[in-house]
């Protein structure tokens, strides 16, 4: 059986965005990982942190969808899969109960939206966290020299 348009644009989904959850969080994770003598203190240690933060934690909603989207993937239409997304969502108190009637399940094409934005977000928080590296390396060079 031949998966519909609908599936293949889950699994696409939920490829694409689990790699954006996993390369910035690596980036992350290499930026953490410097070696002490190029780390900042203070105030830019503490806010280059928090920015980290925000974007593990972008990372982590980011691969909660893809997981989300591939369970939509496994449904044969888009109501269906909308559905069960919606009912893992209330199981685990992440979202409330959706309201009865023919609009009561929110589209495909609602929920790629809601990811972009979070994307964007991520991707603001690690510009946010790049420029806080580069100033502390700056910094340091310019102690050095």
């Amino acid at each position: 059986m031949t998966p519909s348009i609908y599936q293949q644009r889950c699994r696409s989904a939920a490829t694409s965005l689990a790699a954006q959850a996993a390369w910035p969080a690596a980036v992350v994770a290499l930026g953490l990982g410097a070696p002490a003598s190029l780390r900042p203190n203070g105030v830019l240690a503490v806010t280059g942190l928090f920015a980290a933060l925000i974007v593990l934690g972008f990372s982590i909603h980011l691969a909660f969808d893809a997981w989300l989207f591939r369970l939509m993937a496994e449904h044969p239409d888009e109501s269906s899969g909308g559905r069960a997304v919606d009912e893992i969502l209330t199981r685990l108190r992440l979202k409330g109960r959706p309201k009865e009637g023919p609009d009561a399940v929110r589209g495909l094409s609602d929920r790629l939206n809601g990811t972009q934005r979070i994307v964007r977000r991520q991707r603001l928080a690690l510009a946010a966290f790049a420029v806080l590296a580069l100033v502390a390396a700056m910094q340091e060079f310019s102690k050095g020299a």
